[in-house]
């Protein structure tokens, strides 16, 4: 029994690590997301308090959405095609309300869009966006379809 825990201990170690350990590239990022989060929530009482340190490094697109949400309180429905990997990086904080305007802009390279109704924000395809003649949002652009 002793020597099969050995050998299974052995073939764990010469998988590569995507394959010992599924899943924890999302789960890192989850966790970064936590602690930046927690960060913010840290710092209440000092004059930064009203800033955040950004700094995501090949990350599901779908953490920095939650990441977002959780720092400016905006409530996000996001479609089932919004997927990719992202990498946002600031060298100093940047204020809370500016993180929307991020957002926005990555999602616009990745080819989404952001469509405002009530309290809700959609995260669409730009593309099924234009098409539905919905007004879209983000890099200081709207209107119907104005955006390329």
């Amino acid at each position: 029994m002793v020597g099969g825990g050995w050998m299974m201990r052995c073939e764990m170690r010469n998988r590569p690590a995507r394959q010992r350990f599924p899943g924890c590239r999302q789960a890192l990022g989850w966790l970064l997301a936590w602690f930046l989060a927690l960060g913010m929530t840290a710092q209440g009482a000092t004059p930064d308090a009203h800033s955040v340190a950004v700094d995501f490094e090949n990350v599901d697109l779908r953490v920095l959405i939650k990441f977002v949400s959780e720092m400016t309180g905006r409530v996000f429905l996001l479609d089932d095609r919004v997927r990719g990997q992202v990498s946002v990086r600031f060298a100093n904080t940047i204020p809370v309300d500016q993180l929307y305007d991020v957002l926005q802009s990555v999602l616009e390279v990745k080819g989404f869009a952001t469509v405002t109704t009530g309290p809700i924000t959609k995260i669409v395809p730009l593309g099924s966006a234009k098409q539905q003649g919905i007004e879209v949002t983000g890099s200081g652009h709207s209107g119907l379809g104005r955006r390329r």
